[in-house]
Formats: C-alpha cells, structure tokens, sequence
C-alpha cells in the first residue's frame, strides 16, 4: 500500500482474530498525517497477529488498544509527524490500554524527529502482560520504549538498542494530573 492521503490505510474497530501479514505500507508525502495500521479505542481489538509488515515513512506506524496482541518479524522505520505547523508527535508504535501482548523480534529504525516526545514505543494508560524482547531499535528520535500510565507485569528483554537521541527506556510517573502506577517490571540482558 502507498498512502497518498492523510488518514489511515489499514483501519479496524473493534474486531477479533486478525491475522495481518506479508504487507509494506509507505507515505511519499512528509505534509500528511498517515497512519499505517490503527485499532481505535472505542472498541478495543482482541487476538490480533501482525507479522512480517514493512511500515514506513508514515506519522504512526501502528496505533491501537488491544488485548492479546502478537507483532513479529515487523519492520517500523522512518515514522515523523508531518511537516505542517502544529502537528503531533510520531511514534513508531502507539498502544493505549493494551493488555496481555508481545512484541518480539522486531526492527524499530529512525523513528521521530530527535526531539522528546517522538519514541519507537510508546505505551500510554492502563496497560499490562506484556512482553518486549529480541528487537532491534536504533536512531529513535526520542525514547525507544517509554511507559506512562498504570502499567503492571512487564517484561523488557534480550533487546539491542544504539543511536537513540534520549534513553532507551523511560519507565516514569510522566503526568502531575493523573494518578499512575509502575508495578513488576523485568528488565534484563538488553545491550
């Protein structure tokens, strides 16, 4: 898929058991908001597989709130918000109130602009059992990984990460205005 206009090229809502594979979506013109693949959180998605997806050049590789969530063997590389005034951030992946996941053996390349706020992963709200372990992340624009919200059992491991422009991960109580809470973090044999 070549998205040519702003939006998203693969969108699902509340769906369950999809299996998302073999696919590579790109975004030629930097002046759009695109996303590649969104789940939004009104109805959360369930039992969702994507593997062996290129995501390229877009504002957000992938967006979604899921539960029992499967990405492997991806690609996401190249994702910045657009070039127009008063655009967003970028982030590489975006899970918002996610639970029960894995994200494995995965390439996280250039994502974001090197400013702050632009990450590989971004994990935002009440999110628990994941599982982050034998990607690749390199020249993130932020943060490789960062969690702000509610998070519990979370492991982070076996990962490689070079060239990012902050810290590789960024486990914090990031908002003055909400309550949050990091509880059962495994953090190991990542270089």
């Amino acid at each position: 898929f070549h998205q040519s206009q702003a939006g998203t090229t693969i969108r699902f809502e509340g769906t369950s058991y999809i299996v998302l594979a073999d696919l590579h979506i790109t975004r030629s013109d930097k002046t759009l908001e695109a996303m590649g693949i969104g789940f939004p959180s009104a109805i959360p998605a369930e039992h969702i597989t994507i593997r062996n997806v290129h995501l390229q050049g877009l504002s957000y590789g992938i967006a979604y709130t899921a539960s029992h969530f499967l990405f492997e063997d991806n690609i996401i590389e190249d994702c910045e918000n657009a070039q127009v005034a008063g655009s967003g951030h970028a982030q590489g992946m975006f899970s918002a109130g996610s639970h029960n996941g894995v994200i494995r053996n995965n390439h996280f390349h250039r994502n974001g602009k090197r400013v702050m706020f632009d990450h590989n992963i971004y994990f935002a709200g009440d999110s628990d059992n994941w599982l982050i372990e034998n990607n690749l992340f390199t020249g993130s624009g932020g943060t490789s990984i960062v969690f702000h919200g509610t998070m519990n059992h979370i492991v982070i491991r076996g990962n490689t990460f070079a060239d990012n422009y902050s810290a590789a991960i960024d486990i914090s109580d990031y908002s003055d205005t909400t309550l949050m809470e990091m509880r059962n973090f495994l953090v190991e044999n990542n270089r």
